[in-house]
């Protein structure tokens, strides 16, 4: 089947592909003997990829800092320099869909499917937005029940209701249970990842919860947590070498995308129990 669309100057053709059940624009149209035959060749189109910043480039804060304010804030105003290049490092990790995280199955989660990027708008219950693009993944909880996962980062706005506050990174793991989308955590980077001499950030978290004591976050992640796990009162969530470039399909950033994903259902296990209550 054939499609032709026109203003009288420029003229567009798609033809539906059965095999692959779906459309294609073709580069020209063509002639009636043609489309009868079925005689026609779908056009490669090569998807340009993802521009990645060198670990030189991701050092230079001028750069990167230029590349911050140019659209959507990845790091806050008041992060430091060494959690900046981590920032941008992890977020064009995220953007770069030439790399797909493997799938896996634990005993807390399955992942069936990156699914690429895509554009969300998810809110806080303190009435924050976080617009823009997100990697997304769909995933099986413990249960079995199907979940769409999301991950970008994001730089706080200081100006925020007039408040003057702290402008800080915050990784943002939002959950689709298909009918409700939760913005499920807003990791501050700044407060809760640490890291040493050599690059390595590692990433724990006290559970805090809106609307709920961290200790019962704490105690969830005790009972059912399989990557992550509880040290101290805290709650350990992996870590990754930052002194190289990211990739999902890396084993230590796939690693800590697990983890995060693990985490972020475990939480949204326990808000779905506290509303039954």
């Amino acid at each position: 089947m054939y499609y032709f669309v026109t203003n009288g100057i420029d003229l567009y053709a798609a033809v539906y592909d059965e095999k692959s059940d779906s459309y294609h624009f073709l580069d020209n149209a063509v002639s009636y003997k043609k489309m009868l035959e079925g005689n026609f060749e779908i056009p490669k189109k090569i998807k340009p990829e993802f521009p990645r910043f060198t670990m030189e480039q991701l050092q230079d804060q001028k750069l990167i800092s230029d590349y911050n304010t140019s659209d959507i804030w990845i790091f806050g105003l008041d992060t430091e320099e060494r959690i900046r290049s981590f920032s941008v490092n992890f977020y064009q990790a995220l953007m770069d869909d030439k790399h797909r995280l493997p799938q896996i199955k634990t005993p807390s989660f399955e992942m069936v499917e990156d699914i690429g990027i895509r554009i969300m708008d998810y809110s806080n219950a303190g009435g924050g937005h976080y617009y823009g693009q997100y990697r997304a993944f769909w995933v099986n909880d413990r249960f079995g029940e199907p979940q769409i996962v999301s991950f970008s980062v994001f730089g706080t706005d200081p100006d925020f209701r007039g408040e003057n506050r702290t402008s800080y990174t915050s990784l943002v793991v939002a959950v689709d249970r298909f009918k409700t989308s939760h913005n499920s955590l807003q990791y501050n980077i700044d407060r809760f990842a640490k890291y040493d001499s050599g690059n390595t950030f590692s990433f724990k978290h006290n559970g805090q919860i809106s609307s709920m004591k961290s200790l019962n976050v704490i105690d969830i992640v005790s009972k059912h947590g399989h990557g992550i796990k509880v040290d101290a009162g805290e709650i350990v969530i992996g870590t990754v070498d930052a002194s190289k470039l990211l990739y999902l399909d890396s084993k230590d950033v796939s690693a800590l995308i697990y983890n995060f994903i693990e985490y972020a259902l475990l939480r949204e296990e326990l808000r779905m129990l506290n509303k039954k209550k």
